[in-house]
């Protein structure tokens, strides 16, 4: 079933209340590998890391290696990350007494979801209803480009909102709203922008929604402020100029951010340099996203 994104909190207290009385994991979280699902995860385990939620993550390959999975007594509820909005979810997993919500990006939506008569599969919907005055007659697509809509759609080379913003929403709605929530979320908008998975209005539309959500988050006045000024650096204006900002920054900054999470890639780096420095000594730097988001695996605690 669609599960509207105005009551995406509903659903995740579901998760939580259902977690009560279990003595292991009662949630696993099956993730696809790329970036968008990465950040979206991150977010996700930290809300339920606040709800005390005890939860196991497993990385998922393909749609073979969902249908071979058999789950404990334990799980009560599945979340699944950019690998279920395409499948029949009840049938391909075997569901006997869980719950699963899908958080996918990919399209089209298989039809066993949307319409699920066993009332376990979950879709978090990302369509947001436009205000009254948004639709005029002088406004309306072509004919033309709704058939190519309806065509790129079921060809499955349509996306919808990335996995990561559906997850911070979730934060929003919980109060959990952080900066670094807010840059995982931009990490996700901004695979599928260099991925040219997301048309122009779309992602202007984002571009503004995040400029807001960095405008109303606080400084967090503590040690870490550097590495909060590093990640709003990437929270400019627009995502690109962002980004642009980010790959500029005197290396320093990135190391004390990253540092944590990805010690020995720091090796043979100077803190003159800067991330589109292409040194002999440090060939790690020379392609524009791998500090970003090589550490990201790190920050969800996968090892690789």
């Amino acid at each position: 079933m669609l599960w509207p994104r105005e009551h995406f909190r509903v659903a995740f207290k579901q998760v939580v209340s259902d977690a009560i009385d279990t003595h292991g994991a009662s949630v696993l979280l099956l993730v696809a590998l790329d970036v968008d699902s990465i950040a979206a995860v991150s977010i996700l385990t930290s809300l339920l890391q606040a709800e005390l939620v005890a939860y196991s993550m497993v990385p998922v390959a393909g749609y073979k290696q969902m249908a071979a999975m058999t789950f404990s007594s334990e799980i009560r509820s599945i979340f699944l990350i950019n690998c279920g909005a395409m499948i029949d979810v009840y049938s391909t997993l075997k569901l006997t007494d869980q719950k699963v919500y899908v958080i996918d990006s990919h399209r089209p939506l298989h039809l066993a979801n949307v319409y699920d008569r066993h009332g376990t599969v979950v879709l978090f919907d990302d369509e947001v209803p436009p205000p009254a005055t948004a639709i005029t007659s002088d406004k309306l697509p072509s004919k033309r480009k709704r058939r190519l809509d309806i065509l790129q759609y079921y060809r499955g080379t349509f996306h919808g909102a990335p996995a990561a913003t559906l997850t911070f929403e979730l934060a929003s709605q919980l109060n959990m709203a952080t900066a670094d929530k807010v840059w995982l979320a931009i990490v996700g908008l901004t695979k599928q922008f260099v991925a040219q998975q997301i048309d122009a209005d779309n992602y202007n539309m984002l571009v503004q929604k995040f400029q807001d959500e960095v405008l109303a988050l606080p400084s967090n006045g503590g040690s870490n402020d550097v590495v909060h000024d590093f990640k709003y650096q990437w929270c400019a204006a627009d995502v690109v100029h962002g980004l642009s900002a980010l790959l500029e920054a005197p290396l320093h900054v990135a190391r004390k951010a990253l540092a944590d999470h990805v010690p020995d890639a720091l090796q043979g780096t100077s803190d003159d340099d800067n991330l589109t420095d292409g040194t002999p000594s440090a060939p790690y730097w020379q392609h524009s996203f791998h500090l970003a988001l090589d550490a990201l695996p790190w920050y969800v605690g996968w090892s690789v």
